[in-house]
């Protein structure tokens, strides 16, 4: 079995090809464990091996990421390469790796736009 896995634009200023981050241009941490593409890859395996997604954070946690980063967990998806949070639909900006959110979880798959203390 065979893993191809697929980058998508993010920037076509910085990544017009959507290559592979081999030299550190997108993410600091692109070659260890805790690097974006690593942990993508350790899901896809996952996937493929049938294990189980991770959980979602419990009711009321809040998470701050790049709005790139919600769209990924699946705290939030793309529409017209907007992020909108899930549930509410709140426009969180620009689906990228610059803008970044604080999104609250307030039910299941239901996130807001809001600061926790």
């Amino acid at each position: 079995m065979l893993l191809y896995p697929q980058t998508a634009p993010i920037n076509p200023l910085a990544n017009p090809n959507a290559c592979w981050d081999w030299f550190n241009y997108d993410d600091a941490k692109y070659a260890q464990k805790g690097g974006r593409q690593m942990a993508a890859i350790k899901l896809m395996v996952d996937r493929l091996t049938g294990a189980p997604p991770p959980p979602p954070p419990p009711d009321g946690a809040c998470v701050t990421a790049s709005n790139y980063d919600h769209v990924r967990a699946g705290r939030a998806h793309d529409k017209f390469f907007t992020a909108l949070a899930n549930g509410s639909n709140q426009s969180m900006g620009l689906d990228n790796i610059y803008i970044r959110t604080t999104l609250k979880r307030t039910g299941p798959n239901f996130y807001v736009i809001g600061s926790c203390p």
